[in-house]
């Protein structure tokens, strides 16, 4: 028995000396994925990662991004005119989360209108409005080497004045 107690006193004394960063089952879940945010166009990223430790999380998060613009007359309707533009743009970021009990379960908004119109305007007695984006994410667990499978979203028929 005293030598099983101190097998068991050994292990235990290793698994307390182990850095916290030392995970090697560190894996995205299908709920990590993006989605539009309908009321302004910004996408929203959501990460489920488990297996990760428990010390901070790095990521990092590249981002191709569409977006459609076109001109409304004030009755609501778009004229037949040159009066449409798509710009596409690319973003990238960072963002540190606490895991609890070795997971991460949390919301990246990138708000507002996603990209610049470039200059793109409207003619007098209309306004600007984004009609259309899309997105497509790499995300990546710098912390523990894993990237999640490509994440994408899209909307169309938006009507979000700018």
């Amino acid at each position: 028995m005293r030598r099983a107690t101190s097998i068991l006193s050994i292990y235990l004394l290793f698994l307390a000396t182990m850095p916290s960063f030392a995970t090697s089952g560190a894996h995205f879940f299908h709920d990590t994925s993006a989605t539009v945010d309908l009321s302004s166009g910004g996408l929203v990223i959501n990460i489920d990662e488990a297996g990760v430790g428990q010390a901070e999380v790095d990521y990092s998060f590249n981002i191709a991004a569409s977006a459609t613009y076109q001109c409304f007359n004030g009755g609501g309707n778009h004229p037949k005119a040159a009066n449409k533009a798509t710009f596409s743009s690319t973003v990238t970021g960072t963002a540190q989360f606490s895991p609890l009990n070795g997971r991460v379960q949390q919301t990246l908004t990138v708000s507002g209108t996603p990209l610049s119109t470039n200059g793109f305007g409207c003619p007098g007695g209309q306004a600007l409005y984004l009609v259309g984006v899309s997105y497509s994410v790499t995300l990546t667990d710098t912390t523990n080497g894993v990237t999640a499978p490509t994440l994408t979203a899209g909307a169309n028929n938006l009507f979000i004045p700018v």
